[in-house]
């Protein structure tokens, strides 16, 4: 009886395991490559630069701040809604350091996502600030 009870408990903690496992993973955000809720797309991006750094995820993709859903925002480490917001608000961005310098995030804020994003400029224009 004692093994049965046992066998029950762990076959139960096993299946709660697995449930998170699965919901964890469906969530944006949380899978290896950030996607869109609505289409599913893969998040734009470019290469990084061969003369600098890799990005902190290990990947050889950045981020575009003047591109970039406000999902595929909040999924930068720091980044939450109405971080995401203001970042979309604020386009387009000239470079990435601009996010300080408009106060959109502080240093360290700034420090955890620089690696990851990029400020890419359209062929034949220059980016403004519009406020």
């Amino acid at each position: 009886m004692v093994v049965k009870s046992l066998s029950i408990k762990m076959l139960a903690v096993f299946a709660a395991v697995v449930l998170t496992v699965v919901v964890f993973t469906s969530v944006p955000g949380w899978a290896a490559e950030p996607k869109t809720a609505a289409t599913g797309v893969p998040a734009p991006a470019v290469k990084a630069p061969k003369h600098g750094g890799a990005p902190a995820s290990g990947t050889a993709e950045l981020l575009d701040l003047n591109t970039a859903t406000k999902e595929q925002l909040m999924a930068l480490p720091g980044i939450g809604e109405t971080t995401a917001r203001e970042i979309i608000r604020s386009r387009p961005f000239a470079k990435k350091d601009q996010l300080k310098s408009r106060k959109i995030l502080t240093e360290q804020g700034y420090d955890r996502i620089k690696d990851r994003v990029i400020a890419k400029q359209p062929p034949g224009k220059k980016a403004a600030h519009k406020r």
